[in-house]
Order: structure tokens, then sequence, then C-alpha cells
């Protein structure tokens, strides 16, 4: 009898410790595997050797790009980035996949990765905006195109925020940004914000905690930097670390001098965004910045000493202006810079490579 009473105990033990599902090896929820069974059948893998490989069994908490919550056991992560040969170097040679719906039995999702992958031109489904739980968010260079969905405003605890390299998404304001507070990388680069015209102001809603803002390719209009009716008196520029504004032709201004209280920088691109005028002895302030690229512009005059304050500089690009005079003896206080290139419209390069 005192054998049968220890036995109970001990199945009470391991029942409370080791719940049933655990106990009969089906260590997630029936429904979300399921879930993730109609999102593969919609998914088309490049590689022989996909990540689907392993989608067998019961237990998809081990599937590869599947993780879980040790205690919940609900999903928490699914990266489904599309990791292409090298035959295939771009997502329009991928065979064409859907967003199935049923990714919105995923309730507890943190993390969603699907980026790589060739949605064939399909708009972003609006229910993406119903993750509350979301925090990581990357839908890159995956062939969504049609308009952001303004559900995306609902993403509160979002800090990374990655819509890059898809050429036909679009969006006629970015009001849908100031929901999220807690953002810390926002990519938009290679969609169209031409509709745009205060995108400043919008994107200032979230900047007190964004890290790094990368518009490259986006169409910006220079009116949007410089809307004074849109334009705060003040910018909550103290976090911003990189700031990558690259090849928008339309901007066509000089440069603001806003960005030169931008003291937190170490990363800033403003190539072939159509500028021009003088370089301002208020390059200085950028104290921090590790990568500085003014080329493919029309910027003039000479380059001023105050270059010589940006102690921390590694790479220096202002090639492709109109830029005249000599270099000045200031840079070479710049002991960490290993590459400067300098180069006029109608003379020669400078180029200066060197190792630390």
């Amino acid at each position: 009898m005192a054998c049968l009473s220890l036995f109970v105990l001990f199945l009470i033990f391991v029942v409370s410790v080791f719940p049933p599902y655990y106990v009969h090896g089906t260590s997630c929820i029936e429904t979300e595997r399921i879930a993730l069974l109609h999102i593969k059948a919609d998914i088309n893998q490049s590689d022989d050797q996909s990540l689907f490989s392993s989608w067998t069994g019961h237990n998809c908490c081990k599937w590869q790009g599947v993780s879980c919550n040790h205690e919940s056991r609900h999903v928490i992560k699914l990266d489904l980035r599309q990791h292409p040969s090298n035959y295939i170097s771009d997502y329009y040679d991928l065979p064409p996949s859907k967003l199935n719906s049923s990714l919105v039995q995923l309730h507890h999702l943190k993390h969603l990765d699907l980026s790589m992958n060739n949605f064939n031109d399909s708009p972003i489904p609006d229910f993406i905006g119903s993750f509350a739980n979301l925090e990581y968010l990357n839908l890159s260079n995956a062939g969504f195109s049609g308009v952001i969905p303004h559900t995306f405003g609902n993403l509160s605890c979002l800090r990374y925020l990655d819509l890059s390299s898809n050429y036909d998404l679009q969006t006629n304001d970015l009001h849908w940004l100031s929901g999220m507070t807690s953002l810390h990388y926002l990519d938009l680069s290679g969609g169209s914000l031409s509709k745009v015209h205060g995108w400043l102001h919008d994107i200032n809603s979230v900047l007190p905690s964004l890290r790094v803002l990368k518009l490259s390719n986006a169409e910006l209009q220079g009116g949007g930097m410089y809307a004074t009716t849109d334009l705060p008196h003040y910018l909550n520029f103290t976090s911003l670390r990189v700031l990558d504004l690259s090849h928008n032709y339309g901007l066509n201004i000089t440069l603001p001098q806003w960005l030169f209280n931008l003291t937190s920088l170490v990363y800033l691109d403003l190539s072939q965004c159509a500028m021009y005028g003088k370089l301002p002895v208020t390059i200085g302030n950028l104290s921090r910045l590790r990568v500085f690229s003014l080329s493919g512009n029309s910027f003039n005059g000479v380059i001023p000493e105050s270059f010589g304050y940006l102690g921390s500089l590694e790479k220096l690009d202002l090639s492709i202006n109109e830029l005249n005079g000599s270099i000045p003896e200031s840079l070479s206080n710049l002991t960490n810079l290993v590459y400067f290139f300098f180069c006029k419209r109608t003379s020669g390069a400078v180029l200066l490579k060197r190792s630390k």
C-alpha cells in the first residue's frame, strides 16, 4: 500500500513538472502546428535543402525556423527567410509564393521574417497589423506591392521594421508610424514615399527611440524636409545612429541645418541626392561619424577645415561634386580614416586607402 501511495505521489510530481503534452511528445499547440503546415503549403523554397525538410512530426517547436515559448509552448518566432543559392540573385527568380491567412493563428508571434521570398507583387495583408506582441518584422526583398497597410499602426511593441527592396510598395502618408513608439530600426528603402509630403514630421513621431533610419532610393521629395507647416520646432534626433537618405534624386536641396544637431550619428549617407551649395563648418559637430558620404551631388566651394574635428571617421567620400581648392591640412588629424575619396567632375581623383 505504501509503495502504491509513493507511486501515485510520483505520478502527481511528474504531471506537475512535465505537462501532458511534453510527456506524450507533442510539445507545441496543435492548432498552431496545423497553421504552420498551411503556411508551408503556400511557400515555395528554391533550395533542395530548404528549412521545410525538418517540418515533420508533431513537435513543431523543433522545426527549423520555428521557436516556441518554453512555458506556454506557443510559437513566438517564425523565420522563413529565403537563402537563395548562387544561381538565384533576386526574388523574381524564385517560384512565386502566397502568404496563407492561417498565419493569424499564431497570435503570440514576437518575431516574423518572410524576407527574400517571392510573393509575386501581392499586397501586404492587413492582418499583419493584428500581431499585438510583434517586436521584429522583416518583409524585405519579398515581392510585395501596393500600399503599406495602416493596420501597421497597431504594432505598438515593434522594435524592428524592414520593408526595404519591395520596389512596387508605396504609402500616401506615414501616420501609422505614430503607434510604433518602441521602434528602433526602420528601413523603407526602395519603396515609394513620393506622395508623403511631410515625411520628416511623420517619422519624427518615433524618433525618440529610433536608432537606424534607412530611406535610400525612396523617391523622397525635398519639401518633406523643409515644409515649415509640418516641421515641429525641434526634432527628437537624440538617439539616431544611422541615417541613409542616399539615391533620392528628388531632394534637390542644400544641407539642412538640423542635420548637424544629430551628434550621435555614426553613419550618414547623403550620396546622389541632387544636393548643392557650400559645405557648412557645422559639419564638424558630427564628431562621432565613422562613415560619411556626400558623393554624387553638386556641392561647391572648399572643404571646410572643420572636417578635421571628425576624429572617429573611418570612411569619407566626397567624390563627384563641384568642390574646389586644396584638401585641408586638418584632415591629417583623422587618424582613424582608412578610406578617403575626393574627385572633381572635371579633374582627377584622390583616393586614400590605408590599413589601421
